[in-house]
């Protein structure tokens, strides 16, 4: 509460006019009366949850009948010592310990942010990119703003902030990001006229196939065909013709999506749809001819993936020696490693306790075996992820808190916390991703917490919880970590409209 000096100048002169008429005594007596009724609703106020949205409200009257009784001291009782200690911010205001107007603001700050976490998380992202001093990262972070905001409905505000975007490849982005958007929510018209108003050629093929991608993920398959039709350029074509595949795959539809492959010039792109082929045979039960896929695939990662697929497919339908021994065949031990998880988690389904065990250290054993820690930290991170969803949560922790680097480290037990939360632990979710030392990590996994509470039906708990990663984010003092991790907030609470 902080009064100019003009205030000031008149308290001195009417204390100078009250001392000899014997009036000080009585101020003294009323305002101290209001200043211990104020201190007790303070200690009141500080009993009540700080983080938790049912309690704004209370928390809010409590803060303003605190504020206009300490007001009253001053206004009506000006002739007491404690008005002059409030006015001068003298000892009498530690004793309340707080700054009321900024504590009020902030709560209304909250009350706002628990109506849309996704909004507020957005509006603090956008005002940490715009703060950023370099330009090239501040055109980067609004990039990423705009796609939160597209991502969410809010077409305008994310054109608006894509409008503001210095860098012409960062904006182009964020226009095809709005593109994408629009043609996800079946506006396509106004996506393909988004994509048109990008000024470089290159990018502007690059939006329409995302456009062309959101279309078929959406179910147009035709649309989507007709669109890579008219691209011309192979290096823009194949993504959109892979994602028609991966649909056509994800339909059942094996013989259309494996034309679709094969019409793919992109070596690259050829080999991952067909991966997505050789994975929807195999569920389909086809696991011969998922293995003869396989053969044709030309690159050895893609071949990895598709093969690790297979052995979770085989997994799912009970075959757990027929799986194994597709996972054990594996070259490339990342995905080896990923393979005997997966595989470990059906049998943990399935009630084969020893077998997952055995399959489980498989899986640790491989992972531990990469030589390369970029790769050896993520193939760590899986089985400890697929080891919390299983419920061995002791031996998910531990893998997790292996890994050596610290973000790769954070980012394992993100995923562990989220697991936990899916399987129920919420507490355990929790005091895990309150764990995790990077702020980043800490808000993402407190974000997927909060994302597992509100399916399962816990709202008034997932915004408390969404409530913590917020505060999460918005303590980290870099501002483009900052944006970056209120975006991960956005993006997580998006996914509960």
């Amino acid at each position: 509460m902080k009064f100019p000096s003009k205030a000031f100048a008149v308290l001195v002169f009417l204390i100078l006019n009250l001392v000899s008429s014997g009036a000080i005594a009585d101020q003294e007596a009323s305002a101290n009366e209001l200043f211990i009724k104020s201190a007790l609703m303070m200690k009141k106020y500080d009993t009540l949850p700080a983080d938790d949205p049912t309690q704004y409200q209370a928390r809010l009257e409590i803060l303003l009948e605190v504020q206009a009784a300490l007001e009253r001291i001053v206004s009506d009782y000006p002739g007491s010592s404690l008005a002059v200690e409030l006015v001068s911010d003298g000892k009498a205001r530690n004793l309340v310990e707080t700054n009321i107007e900024e504590e009020i603001l902030s709560l209304l700050d909250d009350m706002e942010c628990a109506v849309s976490v996704a909004s507020c998380a957005i509006s603090g992202a956008l005002k940490a990119a715009e703060s950023i001093e370099n330009a090239r990262s501040r055109s980067r972070a609004l990039s990423r703003v705009a796609e939160a905001q597209a991502a969410i409905g809010d077409i305008a505000g994310a054109q608006e902030t894509a409008k503001n975007i210095e860098s012409p490849f960062s904006r182009a982005y964020a226009l095809s990001s709005v593109a994408e958007a629009q043609a996800g929510f079946g506006d396509v018209a106004n996506a393909l006229k988004t994509a048109e108003s990008i000024e470089d050629a290159s990018e502007r093929l690059s939006a329409l196939a995302r456009v062309a991608q959101a279309m078929a993920k959406s179910g147009d398959v035709e649309g989507a065909l007709k669109i890579a039709e008219s691209i011309g350029d192979d290096l823009y074509r194949a993504p959109v013709l892979f994602t028609v595949a991966e649909t056509q795959a994800g339909f059942g539809d094996v013989a259309g999506a494996l034309k679709t492959a094969e019409s793919i010039e992109s070596a690259s792109y050829r080999a991952s749809a067909l991966a997505k082929v050789a994975e929807a045979q195999a569920r389909s039960g086809d696991v011969p001819n998922a293995l003869k896929t396989v053969e044709s695939i030309e690159s050895s990662t893609s071949r990895a993936v598709a093969l690790s697929r297979i052995a979770q497919a085989q997994a799912r339908s009970g075959d757990f020696t027929g799986a194994f021994d597709t996972a054990a065949g594996i070259e490339d031990t990342y995905f080896r490693a990923y393979a005997f998880a997966e595989v470990a988690k059906a049998q943990i389904r399935f009630g084969d306790m020893d077998g997952a065990q055995g399959t489980f250290s498989a899986a640790l054993t491989t992972a531990e075996s990469i030589e390369t820690a970029l790769r050896r930290a993520p193939a760590l991170s899986q089985v400890a992820e697929a080891m919390a969803v299983s419920g061995d949560v002791a031996s998910a922790l531990k893998t997790a808190r292996s890994i050596d680097d610290a973000l790769p480290r954070a980012y394992a037990l993100s995923r562990v916390a989220a697991a936990q939360a899916v399987s129920g632990d919420v507490v355990g979710a929790l005091i895990t991703a309150e764990s995790i030392s990077s702020a980043l990590h800490s808000a993402s996994a407190l974000s997927l917490v909060a994302e597992a509470q509100a399916n399962s039906g816990d709202t008034a708990g997932a915004l408390v919880t969404f409530s913590a990663a917020l505060r999460a984010a918005k303590s980290i003092e870099d501002a483009s970590g900052r944006a970056s991790a209120l975006v991960l907030v956005a993006n997580a609470a998006a996914k509960l409209k």
